[in-house]
């Protein structure tokens, strides 16, 4: 599904398919994985307006996160945290580092400081998402995907994770419908066919 998806986290509730630019597989585990999550857009241009040796600082991060050799990113992150603490994309990458860690209150603080600051941003409502997912505060996490969904509906992670929310509270026809939506944008994802055929 070209650069909008992710790899699975560990903890096997939803998939965050949109948090990481190159972080290319969605899963059936609740992952928030990060670099850009956007066709197209790299980490590079989501960390406009920091300093040079602080984006790739966050690329770097967002690899190490990629690896899930968290110890490091975090060491990586608290180099510039100092330049970079106000930014969301720092916010973001963070938060998923602590998403991953299983820190699901210090992730969602993180990545509702982060949209503060970049209230329109798809990619940190998707991450949300997953955090609260992994809460099992499924309510949360439809509304935070419903947001992705409305802020750019061309992705198809926020659909797929919108379909897991929807079947966790029993909304069967809301999460058919949410797969069929993800499946637009990408008609041959096998996860996304075998979770909507789990509700059958």
């Amino acid at each position: 599904m070209n650069q909008q998806n992710l790899p699975p986290d560990p903890g096997g509730e939803m998939a965050d398919t949109s948090a990481a630019a190159e972080l290319t597989q969605m899963s059936d585990e609740t992952t928030a994985a990060p670099t850009a999550g956007v066709p197209g857009v790299s980490i590079a241009e989501r960390s406009q307006g920091l300093p040079m040796r602080a984006r790739q600082a966050l690329k770097t991060a967002g690899q190490l996160i990629e690896q899930r050799q968290l110890d490091e990113a975090e060491r990586v992150l608290d180099k510039i945290r100092a330049q970079a603490a106000k930014h969301p994309e720092f916010l973001r990458v963070l938060g998923v580092a602590r998403h991953l860690r299983g820190r699901h209150v210090e992730a969602a603080t993180l990545l509702r400081r982060a949209l503060e600051l970049a209230p329109g941003d798809a990619l940190i409502f998707t991450n949300l998402g997953s955090v609260l997912g992994a809460q099992r505060d499924y309510v949360g996490a439809t509304v935070a995907f419903q947001r992705a969904c409305a802020l750019d509906p061309t992705l198809a992670a926020p659909w797929y994770n919108l379909g897991k929310a929807l079947g966790k509270q029993f909304r069967v026809e809301d999460a058919l419908a949410a797969f069929d939506e993800a499946l637009r944008r990408d008609k041959d994802h096998v996860t996304t066919r075998i979770a909507r055929a789990g509700l059958l």
